[in-house]
């Protein structure tokens, strides 16, 4: 299958405690998906990947984009990241704030560094550094969350490894296994890692 860009331009959930399924936009991962209407926001792009499986690009009510891609109708990854404008911090899951929320933040209100992926771990590009960081859920297996955060480049050309300093730029839920076909296999688990529940997101 054709791979989907990772956060888009560059480059969450299951069954929790007290029975509720995370979603974006009232999707969830695994989700029969039909239509790219079924989300009721403006459609910005449309890609079909193969039969059944396609990726779709919203616009949010606050102007941040929100991506979702399936495979064999259903679906296996959605993606909220930031516009860049100060007035569309708010992301469609997790109370976290895009470009306020540092990775330090992440790791602190979810015990652990996570889990990283080698296709993706120590991204840049001209202007930033990138850190990414995923963990799966204690009641939903085969579903995990990943957070994307990044730091400006610096003049003096040093490299910026402080979590303080990443800002989360992007959230996104996909299935376990399409991750590792889009990321590929991990290269660091935190020894201090395990599962996490919703109610840690503030949901």
């Amino acid at each position: 299958m054709k791979k989907t860009c990772l956060i888009y331009v560059f480059l969450f959930p299951v069954i929790f405690a007290f029975g509720q399924k995370p979603t974006m936009q009232g999707l969830a991962v695994g989700d029969e998906f039909w239509n790219k209407r079924d989300v009721h926001l403006p459609v910005e792009a449309y890609e079909e990947l193969e039969a059944g499986s396609f990726m779709v690009k919203y616009r949010t009510g606050n102007g941040n984009p929100f991506h979702v891609t399936t495979s064999s109708e259903r679906v296996v990854y959605m993606e909220n990241n930031w516009s860049g404008r100060k007035l569309d911090r708010r992301p469609l899951y997790t109370n976290f704030i895009f470009d306020q929320t540092s990775l330090q933040d992440i790791y602190n209100a979810l015990g652990s560094k996570g889990f990283r992926h080698i296709k993706v771990d120590g991204m840049q590009d001209d202007d930033y550094f990138f850190m990414i960081c995923s963990y799966e859920f204690a009641d939903m297996q085969g579903v995990v969350i990943s957070f994307a955060t990044r730091v400006a480049k610096p003049n003096n050309g040093q490299v910026v490894t402080d979590p303080r300093k990443f800002k989360l730029m992007a959230v996104a839920l996909m299935d376990e296994n399409y991750q590792k076909e889009l990321w590929g296999f991990r290269t660091e688990t935190d020894v201090a890692y395990k599962p996490i529940n919703a109610r840690l997101l503030g949901w």
